[in-house]
């Protein structure tokens, strides 16, 4: 199978889990807030949060199998020294979960809340073995596997969820049991189906920790620049949650779910491009890093526009969540950056094994966040403060990282990353002084020209997609 054929056979089966886990994200995001009090569905937003940062206590290590064998085929991996290490490694976050829940129920005082971190700590384990064996997944184009498991977990909460709603009203702490358990049932089903790495002769001690400390040596500044990347958004709900009240969490966790689903869609690509692109000679990133760069330019129109309709569907279905609407814009273009950053820059970072650029970026821009948001929140308390300083900070690291990778690979710069600013500002002026009909107008009009202007390249694209 050509690259090409294995890119889009890869993509096609991404894409269809990854619009499976986009409809179960719409229902449940839709249905819990419905059914949870404003208080509850605040305590929910807080177990999401923080489970997603447990992926954080693999240190590096799924991360560095992920970079060192991302050209390799499934039979080419060092199976019994991933078998060995896992062991090891497995034992590592049983540590980790003890250390946390102790720090956990020695410093927090609200029962809720400690609660809601301390059922996020226990995923430590199974999101941490998960992340290993699907980043494997990806790295030996064994997508069907992947996808499978990506959606499994998700399928088992719905169902759960709506079973809950039938017999009772549910209680936020029966969704995260179910959460916990669901990712469970994946991980020993992920153990059966991947016996090779989990079962039979082991390597000798000293072999296993060295190869686990090689991974985590190499995947730890990748993990790093991914823990300051989604610090960029995670700071700002933090200081929603630790300084503003429960219900003002609800509500900016609401806005940050809802405006989200693009970047579900946006993943689809991303998992697939680095195992791809990195079986492409060198000679070719130019060629791909421009052709991506200018589909993403020209999609950003329609991440804009659906800003519109989902005004809409806040207003009329959820008005208890209407102050979300103050920033709503704001959310739309952070997701509309963190969609281009990880689909285009991080791809093209690991690619050119320059993750100590992209920690270094990133650690410079979670700085500057925390200077900005921190002072101007307690300036002015207004939980709008944190979506513009996350935004500017977005916008800055988006600048830099394309100024970057446009100089290592020898890009000049474009009409369309001018069309692509102006776009963006207009949106925000327009969205946040005109009229709702007018911002309509002026962002529609501005899109259709942007594509009137790249007419030839996207009827060349469809071309070349359906060949």
């Amino acid at each position: 199978m050509t690259l090409k054929k294995q890119l889009l056979h890869n993509t096609l089966w991404v894409f269809m889990s990854q619009m499976l886990v986009l409809m179960i994200s719409v229902l449940r995001a839709l249905l819990i807030p419905a059914f949870l009090t404003v208080n509850s569905y605040g305590y929910w937003q807080v177990y999401l949060f923080y489970t997603g940062y447990v992926g954080l206590f693999a240190i590096g290590y799924n991360d560095g199998i992920y970079l060192q064998y991302g050209a390799c085929n499934y039979d080419q991996l060092p199976h019994k020294l991933i078998r060995s290490s896992n062991l090891l490694f497995t034992a590592i976050l049983l540590i980790f979960i003890v250390i946390s829940e102790v720090i956990i129920f020695s410093t927090i005082n609200d029962v809720n809340t400690r609660g809601a971190i301390a059922f996020a700590a226990t995923n430590i384990l199974s999101v941490g073995l998960i992340g290993v064996f699907t980043y494997i997944y990806q790295t030996t184009n064994q997508f069907k596997k992947y996808s499978f498991f990506l959606v499994l977990d998700k399928i088992i909460l719905l169902l759960a969820v709506l079973f809950i709603m039938m017999i009772d009203k549910p209680n936020y702490k029966i969704i995260i049991a179910v959460d916990i358990i669901s990712k469970l049932i994946v991980l020993s089903l992920i153990l059966l189906k991947t016996k090779e790495l989990c079962f039979g002769k082991l390597a000798p001690l000293a072999d296993s920790f060295k190869f686990l400390s090689a991974n985590i040596r190499v995947g730890i500044k990748l993990m790093v620049a991914n823990l300051m990347s989604m610090l960029l958004i995670g700071i700002g709900r933090f200081i929603v949650q630790a300084y503003g009240d429960i219900s003002e969490f609800a509500i900016y966790s609401f806005g940050i779910t809802i405006t989200g689903f693009v970047l579900i869609f946006i993943s689809t690509f991303s998992m697939v491009l680095y195992p791809t692109l990195k079986r492409f000679s060198e000679d070719r990133y130019q060629l791909l890093f421009q052709q991506i760069n200018l589909s993403l330019k020209l999609m950003s129109g329609v991440v804009f526009i659906s800003y519109f309709p989902i005004c809409l569907f806040v207003s009329y279905y959820y008005p208890q969540y209407s102050d979300v609407l103050v920033y709503l814009n704001l959310f739309v273009a952070i997701v509309y950056l963190e969609s281009k950053i990880g689909l285009l820059y991080n791809t093209f970072y690991k690619i050119l094994r320059k993750e100590k650029v992209l920690l270094f970026t990133n650690m410079i821009c979670v700085g500057l966040f925390i200077i900005t948001a921190f002072t101007a929140f307690f300036y002015n308390r207004h939980v709008w403060i944190i979506a513009l300083s996350t935004f500017i900070v977005m916008f800055i690291r988006s600048c830099i990282s394309e100024h970057y990778l446009n100089k290592k690979l020898n890009v000049s710069l474009d009409r369309n990353t001018v069309l692509e600013v102006i776009l963006l500002i207009t949106f925000l002026i327009t969205t946040t002084f005109c009229d709702f009909k007018i911002a309509f107008a002026v962002v529609s009009t501005l899109f259709a020209i942007n594509i009137v202007i790249n007419y030839k390249f996207i009827k060349s694209t469809i071309i070349k997609i359906l060949q």
